[in-house]
């Protein structure tokens, strides 16, 4: 191998690498950040959701983890990481 086409080896491979690390590390993150606050926001009031969790916040902390986890795991599916 010559000196041109290691450099180019080097550069794919830290071009591969940095793919890897953002479809199965960063993005997986971001968007299970997006969608807890997503999920969070449905049970406080600042969604369309804001009657449902209303009701399921005030009958039970079980019933509004309920909830919070459906809508969290929704918002997985919707974004196709779950």
């Amino acid at each position: 191998m010559n000196k041109k086409s290691t450099i180019l080896f080097i550069i794919v491979s830290i071009a591969i690498l940095g793919f890897i690390f953002y479809w199965f590390q960063f993005r997986p993150s971001t968007i299970s950040r997006a969608c807890y606050s997503e999920a969070l926001s449905d049970i406080e009031g600042t969604s369309d959701h804001f009657e449902q969790g209303i009701i399921a916040a005030k009958y039970s902390p079980e019933l509004r983890k309920e909830f919070i986890d459906s809508k969290y795991e929704e918002c997985l599916k919707r974004k196709g990481i779950f």
